[in-house]
């Protein structure tokens, strides 16, 4: 059975991947990706988005990512995983992310490659931007890296533009980090998304899945029920509409009321609890 063609769906909306053709931009999440444009366009360094699991990081993440990506004059790299285990691996990772050839093997060696490589680039008037997701990960010795590449600059710009986009606990150690603190050009707290937000949300995603029925797939009930359910954090409601798809299709139900959200949040709920083996 397949289950976006029985709903009328030419593919699946609520899928958990980062695809910024899904990212539903609430008033926040605009703000947010426009003051990143801007302060990038500016070139004034740090800029670090702050949110709790599952509020759309990644995905912002990823939108920022392929609107810079399009444009001239920006060369763009994404650290997925920051867990490195030294400043020598982080430096390595750099430099083969951008391209930049290797010379000599030392740590200092690698990061005179780097400042050469973003000295060069911003005389052919190009702006290397990095942007690291999962920045609660970040060890001391990378995040003094990063405070040391802002060190790196002309009388009127800063040679790389970092994004750092990670959990509320990133803040928390930043707090003691006051030369690190002070630095950051752009800080922006993303909060989950309000009521109205999570229907729009939900309307968008079937919307860009091809969803062209009469009637709506969730009764007004239904959102409300999910609002509840999950707080307004973007991935769990993913999760919870999926699952609720799923549900109606498997049970030959049409649509997605209050019951059949609440079946399956008594589902996961049971499945949570379950001890583990």
């Amino acid at each position: 059975m397949d289950l976006y063609s029985a709903l009328g769906l030419a593919q699946e909306p609520f899928s958990t991947t980062a695809d910024p053709a899904f990212m539903y931009a609430s008033q926040e999440h605009r703000e947010a990706l426009l003051r990143l444009q801007l302060s990038l366009r500016q070139r004034r360094g740090l800029n670090v988005i702050i949110g709790d699991i599952g509020v759309g990081k990644t995905t912002l993440c990823r939108k920022l990512y392929d609107e810079i990506a399009r444009e001239d004059g920006y060369v763009i790299r994404v650290v997925d995983d920051p867990s490195f285990r030294s400043e020598f691996q982080f430096m390595a990772y750099l430099l083969h992310a951008f391209g930049v050839p290797r010379q000599g093997r030392s740590g200092y060696d690698f990061k005179e490659c780097f400042r050469t490589f973003l000295l060069d680039m911003v005389e052919k008037g190009q702006t290397p931007i990095l942007l690291v997701d999962e920045g609660q990960i970040l060890s001391p010795a990378i995040l003094e890296m990063i405070r040391m590449f802002l060190n790196f600059e002309t009388d009127k710009f800063k040679l790389l533009q970092l994004v750092i986009f990670a959990q509320i606990e990133l803040l928390d150690r930043l707090r003691t980090r006051r030369n690190f603190l002070d630095r950051i050009a752009l800080r922006y707290i993303l909060n989950p998304l309000q009521e109205h937000e999570v229907a729009e949300m939900i309307n968008y995603r079937l919307t860009v899945a091809g969803y062209t029925g009469e009637r709506p797939l969730f009764t007004d009930e239904a959102i409300h029920a999910i609002y509840e359910a999950t707080g307004g954090l973007p991935r769990p409601i993913t999760m919870l509409c999926h699952n609720a798809l799923e549900y109606i299709v498997l049970n030959e139900r049409e649509i997605v009321d209050c019951e059949v959200v609440g079946r399956c949040v008594e589902r996961e709920a049971v499945f949570a609890a379950a001890p583990v083996a």
